[in-house]
């Protein structure tokens, strides 16, 4: 009667020394009568398929799709990388993309890590008692504390892209990390500190556009104003190959005065011209032998030296006139 008596904050109507076997039988057995016609006993399988259901959901909405989300980044991720692999940029530049553990959500990546496991069980609003300094227990409460608050946050815990911070790394040829796509945020002016911006946002892209089921991209349609302005001929196709290995199609608007650089990447050339309140538009199609044809004899990709020494050389044989060697 004591035990009972504390743990449901009940005061029986009779001191200690009026608690005779029969009062209390007869306090008991008043109380239990009152407690089996109470409305809320018609509840109480409602509550218990109700829990049933919230820590089935708890598991399997939430904890395994946010594991299926994490297989997802980690794919993603190790395709995106996979194009990236071996290629240089700059000479000397390597990128690859990482998913590191957000700090705020360390606990959570556990416990979703934990709930594939056969063993698992682990119901919403249970006892704490033990443990409830470990990892999962954080985590659970964290879970227990939003869905009793009514204004809280669920996206918190709902979002796979908020349990990472994700980071694009330049690396030399070594694999040791130079630099980041935050680090350069603020400096993002130049060629080496524009790169990265390009290669982040054509990744991001062929992410959205792929078809996870079919391993189709469709349109994939990447569109650009003053492309690639500040990056050398060399890095721009670079960065033009890895978005077509990528599946991307690349639509791209820029100044006359960069027409021959990206003729050695493009597939189509569409010249647009303003004389007054005249337009006048003309297309060229470029073929690969063509683009082949530019690509060889641009100097900016062959480099000073080496067009210097060809120039030379060609003078010393007579291909060139010296005059036209000199200029």
């Amino acid at each position: 009667m004591n035990k009972h008596g504390q743990e449901f904050h009940v005061v029986p109507p009779f001191t200690a020394e009026e608690a005779t076997p029969t009062a209390v039988e007869q306090w008991a057995a008043a109380e239990k009568e009152r407690l089996d016609g109470h409305e809320l006993v018609q509840y109480e399988e409602q509550c218990r398929n109700a829990a049933t259901e919230m820590t089935s959901a708890f598991r399997d909405d939430l904890l395994h799709r946010l594991d299926d989300a994490f297989t997802g980044i980690k794919a993603t991720l190790n395709e995106l990388n996979r194009h990236l692999k071996d290629r240089q940029f700059h000479g000397r530049d390597y990128y690859s993309f990482k998913a590191l553990e957000a700090p705020t959500h360390v606990d959570m990546i556990e416990l979703v890590e934990e709930s594939r496991k056969p063993e698992f069980n682990l119901p919403l609003f249970g006892d704490r008692s033990e443990d409830a300094n470990t990892p999962m227990m954080r985590a659970v409460r964290q879970i227990e504390e939003i869905l009793s608050n009514p204004e809280a946050r669920t996206e918190e815990i709902e979002d796979p892209r908020k349990y990472f911070n994700f980071e694009l790394y330049i690396q030399d040829a070594e694999g040791k990390i130079r630099s980041s796509l935050t680090s350069r945020a603020g400096t993002g002016s130049g060629g080496e500190g524009q790169l990265p911006f390009y290669i982040a946002i054509g990744a991001s892209l062929a992410a959205t556009y792929q078809n996870r089921r079919t391993g189709e991209s469709g349109l994939s349609l990447a569109i650009f104003d003053e492309a690639f302005n500040r990056l050398d001929t060399k890095a721009i196709g670079q960065c033009s190959e890895f978005m077509r290995d990528l599946g991307l199609q690349v639509m791209l608007a820029t100044p006359d005065e960069k027409r021959h650089v990206f003729m050695e990447v493009v597939d189509t050339v569409v010249n647009v011209n303003r004389l007054g309140n005249q337009v006048m538009i003309d297309t060229e199609f470029l073929t690969e032998k063509a683009r082949d044809a530019i690509v060889a004899i641009d100097p900016y990709r062959k480099g000073f030296d080496v067009f210097k020494s060809e120039l030379i050389a060609a003078e010393k044989a007579e291909v060139i006139p010296r005059d036209q060697a000199a200029e």
